[in-house]
């Protein structure tokens, strides 16, 4: 019975998850005073594969590819390329760039690839 729970609050808990670390991301990157969109993309892609892969009963590696997969989709839809630098980066504001999906993807695919040999890793020494 809780293994059958644990797969039903996969999904929410990796949503919650996502939702507080972009939250305290926006905070932070404010409070440093850095460009948001990199840094929320990349925080939340880390957060989401990460989750996905910890928060899984079973068949980690494949939720963490999952998770990827659909963080992805999610990132395409949430920081539609190219974006924008802010007004505050001078005589680059307001041109066009693909640095926040590229943080974003760059982060989620380095997550990935943590997963990946923490669970090669973890069968070696069972």
């Amino acid at each position: 019975m809780v293994y059958v729970l644990r797969w039903f609050a996969l999904g929410p808990g990796v949503l919650a998850a996502f939702v507080t670390v972009g939250l305290l991301a926006v905070f932070v990157s404010d409070a440093v005073g850095v460009w948001n969109e990199p840094v929320v993309g990349a925080a939340g892609a880390v957060v989401f594969v990460f989750a996905g892969y910890l928060l899984a009963p079973a068949f980690t590696l494949e939720v963490a590819t999952c998770a990827l997969i659909a963080g992805a989709i999610l990132a395409w839809q949430l920081i539609p390329p190219p974006s924008f630098y802010p007004e505050t980066y001078g005589a680059q504001a307001y041109t066009p760039t693909y640095l926040p999906i590229v943080a974003t993807y760059g982060a989620g695919l380095m997550s990935w690839c943590a997963c990946f040999v923490w669970s090669r890793r973890r069968v070696r020494l069972q």
